[in-house]
């Protein structure tokens, strides 16, 4: 048997076999493109024509041991203290007939309120009202986020950290030299209050103290237990 026989007996088998790998390897081919064409994802549309999918990420829980910010409008009130004390040299001291606030010896004053509700982005003023009996010299009185997380629970006599300030920014900076009323306007830092991680069930707690340094014998003592005026912005949510 020739050459020619031999191909004239083979040429369609081979030929069948050629065109059969060249087909698998064409199908495989076209099923790899085929798949990289309509692989729906996520964040692409549907080629079926439905409308885009986005991925969104679930908003985290609030941290449920720190005071959370509130939410919804701000009531007008005017709230009264839920705590105050004063502060002499670490120890707690009762009242008498005013609060001292001065550098001898070290006094500070801490008062406590329910925390105002609603967002505080809604909070038009927010001011710490009180009456001034004495003031002898001039006296930069700072309002202060406070250390004390739990006010209610102080009695005359407990030790407490001379200095009871959480942060060294002041809320509010007045200079006092004159008696009467007077009223600390915190409006602008009250959002800042919930960015320092109080623990869940902390009041809004406030120290009273000095901002700057006292000429000895200097001082200012409030009369009154402050109060807390609350006004919100209407239409606010």
């Amino acid at each position: 048997m020739n050459l020619g026989e031999i191909w004239r007996y083979f040429k369609w088998p081979i030929t069948i076999a050629v065109m059969v790998i060249v087909g698998l390897a064409s199908w495989a081919l076209l099923k790899a493109t085929w798949k990289d064409m309509f692989l729906i994802d996520a964040s692409q549309s549907s080629v079926l024509g439905g409308q885009k999918s986005e991925q969104t990420e679930e908003p985290k829980a609030a941290d449920a041991s720190i005071v959370q910010p509130g939410t919804g409008p701000v009531a007008d009130a005017n709230q009264k203290a839920i705590a105050a004390f004063g502060v002499s040299e670490g120890k707690v001291v009762p009242k008498a007939d005013g609060y001292s606030i001065s550098d001898q010896p070290l006094n500070r004053m801490v008062v406590a309120f329910d925390v105002p509700a609603g967002n505080p982005a809604c909070v038009a003023s927010l001011e710490v009202a009180m009456k001034v009996q004495k003031a002898k010299g001039q006296v930069v009185l700072g309002v202060f986020p406070s250390k004390v997380t739990t006010p209610q629970n102080v009695n005359p006599g407990d030790d407490q950290e001379s200095d009871l300030t959480l942060s060294p920014r002041a809320m509010s900076l007045n200079a006092l030299g004159n008696p009467g009323d007077f009223k600390a306007d915190i409006t602008a830092h009250f959002a800042d209050w919930f960015t320092m991680n109080h623990p869940a069930g902390t009041p809004f707690t406030l120290t009273l103290a000095p901002a700057e340094a006292i000429e000895p014998g200097d001082e200012v003592v409030i009369s009154s237990t402050p109060t807390l005026n609350v006004k919100g912005t209407p239409g606010c949510q």
